[in-house]
């Protein structure tokens, strides 16, 4: 009984068998044909369209430059650009009407006032101030009575001269000439002594601090209404208008370095190259590491750098090494900091080829692998060219048709 039920199914699965294999024989065999994909970083362009984006061609060169020694320095502050201002005498650090202590950051100018502190004088001090300006001006007023009486004497004896003696009035003009001198001597005294009336705590002149250099002020060791005593930091200002880069080489490759020529330092997170010119100073030996620290000068009108921060710099050798040349403007960078140039082949044809560059020599720059010399490269619209390449895998919009 369950082979009589099984027949009809396996009737069915023969049927279908036969069908499919009469199926497949009777359609005739597709072949799928090949294309060929396009070269990757290849851009084919007429001359029209070219002339259109404005290519301009330049021959990669070979010529003699100077080989470097690349080296890694840090940017410290030159002599003299730094300093610390500091309080001459104990007092309070008040804010004037109209006018703020300086703030971090701030740019100050050479010789600009930035405080003027409030003397604080002990009782003693006052004491002892008050009493020599007592003393001054007891001797002041006497120097004026002697100086009138001896005017007075002379002017009366000048009419009798005749019946006194020259010595009596040699003695009274000697007198007036003394006393004359006293009293001077006693009036320049007193813009430095204590002002009279003898009240309140403002019993000075506030001493006004300025600038000793212009910069931004970089520390701030004071708050407003802070008593300092004399020699306490207040501000440090420093001018990062110009800095010094150390950089550390050893022994053994010191007398290959060129110590009259500019050095190149690469700016961190930019293609730029500053000039740092040589400063010639005397540097010992470290003992430990067996280097020597050469100084160079370069140019942070920006203030872009900092002190402290590591950059890389190319120390010239003065040997002349033939390598290959190309426009600055040649050069494409991508995301990742990889060069890229386009190479023209076959009139129409352009070729992204991958390089390593070198030093910068003005508007050019050196190819250290990637370019033999020879090669026509673009200098002018390689930015348009790059567009041509991916013009192609930017996605369409329904719209745009």
């Amino acid at each position: 009984m369950s082979i009589l039920r099984r027949l009809p199914i396996l009737g069915c699965l023969a049927m279908f068998v036969c069908l499919a294999g009469c199926s497949r024989k009777s359609k005739p065999d597709i072949v799928e044909e090949a294309t060929e994909p396009s070269a990757s970083g290849v851009v084919r362009i007429s001359r029209e369209l070219q002339e259109q984006l404005g290519l301009d061609l330049r021959e990669a060169g070979r010529r003699e430059v100077l080989s470097t020694l690349p080296a890694t320095g840090w940017l410290q502050t030159p002599p003299g650009k730094e300093a610390i201002v500091k309080a001459p005498v104990a007092g309070f650090v008040s804010e004037t009407a109209g006018r703020d202590l300086p703030r971090l950051g701030q740019t100050v100018d050479k010789g600009e006032r930035l405080v003027a502190l409030q003397v604080f004088l002990t009782p003693q001090e006052i004491s002892q101030l008050v009493s020599n300006k007592e003393d001054v001006d007891i001797v002041i007023e006497q120097s004026r009575v002697s100086m009138k009486l001896a005017q007075e004497q002379l002017e009366r004896l000048a009419a009798a001269k005749d019946a006194v003696l020259g010595t009596r009035l040699a003695d009274l003009r000697e007198i007036y000439e003394r006393s004359k001198a006293a009293y001077q001597e006693s009036r320049d005294k007193l813009p430095f002594l204590l002002q009279e009336p003898y009240e309140g705590l403002a019993l000075v002149k506030p001493v006004e601090l300025n600038a000793p250099l212009g910069g931004n002020v970089l520390n701030v060791h004071v708050a407003a209404n802070e008593f300092v005593i004399q020699g306490d930091p207040l501000w440090t200002i420093a001018d990062w208008s110009t800095l010094w880069i150390r950089v550390p080489v050893f022994e053994s490759d010191l007398p290959a370095v060129s110590r009259n020529d500019v050095a190149q330092v690469a700016v961190p997170g930019t293609l730029q190259r500053l000039p740092a010119r040589p400063v010639k100073v005397l540097q010992a030996t470290k003992p430990l590491s067996r280097t020597v620290d050469l100084l160079y000068e370069m140019s942070n009108a920006d203030l872009a750098l900092r002190v402290g921060q590591a950059l890389t710099i190319e120390l010239p050798t003065g040997e002349p090494v033939e390598q290959v040349v190309i426009p600055r403007s040649a050069v494409l960078w991508d995301g990742l900091g990889t060069a890229w140039v386009y190479v023209r082949f076959n009139g129409e044809s352009f070729r992204r080829q991958k390089i390593e560059t070198g030093r910068l020599l003005a508007d050019e720059i050196v190819v250290t692998r990637g370019l033999a010399g020879g090669e026509e490269v673009v200098a002018v619209g390689a930015e348009s060219l790059y567009g041509q390449e991916f013009k192609g895998m930017i996605p369409k919009d329904d719209d745009d048709d």
